[in-house]
């Protein structure tokens, strides 16, 4: 079942009008790839770790902390998708990411560049206060950032 993140823009705006927020959960397909990503390389990493003959204490240190790192991860990414945590929330009054970092429209100063690459792109919503925390977005919440750029940058230009 695909969810509101893997959507378009023009069913993010029906639903804003129908509802009044447009809640976009935590998207399993990219949770997954995420997770696959990180045991793929905790599987790859284990044969160099050991390929030599003589244990290095420090390298079945640094092997532990990675399992256990990626352990982590895993089970932290398991509860979001199973609290249904919401990645972006859109309504009325505001962009909340998460569900305390909050940035009313009237505080809002543009829709930044999106950044990064692949699993790790984020699309920053940037305050008018200079000072001010920007808010990011993670690609885990649409699967086109580009596309939720564009819708609300239309957004802004209508509560502006």
């Amino acid at each position: 079942m695909a969810g509101i993140g893997d959507g378009w823009p023009d069913s993010w705006s029906a639903a804003l009008e129908r509802d009044g927020r447009v809640i976009f959960p935590l998207r399993r397909r990219a949770i997954l790839e995420n997770i696959g990503l990180l045991w793929l390389v905790v599987i790859v990493s284990q044969p160099l770790a050991y390929s030599e003959r003589d244990s290095n204490v420090v390298r079945l240190i640094f092997v532990g902390l990675f399992v256990s790192y990626a352990l982590g991860v895993t089970a932290w990414y398991c509860w979001r998708l199973a609290t249904h945590y919401p990645a972006l929330t859109i309504d009325e009054l505001g962009i909340r990411v998460g569900r305390k970092k909050f940035l009313p429209w009237s505080e809002v100063g543009a829709v930044g560049l999106t950044r990064g690459w692949g699993p790790a792109q984020v699309l920053p919503i940037l305050p008018k206060n200079p000072w001010g925390k920007e808010l990011l977005v993670p690609r885990a919440a649409v699967r086109s950032v580009p596309a939720l750029a564009r819708w609300l940058e239309g957004l802004l230009k209508e509560k502006a």
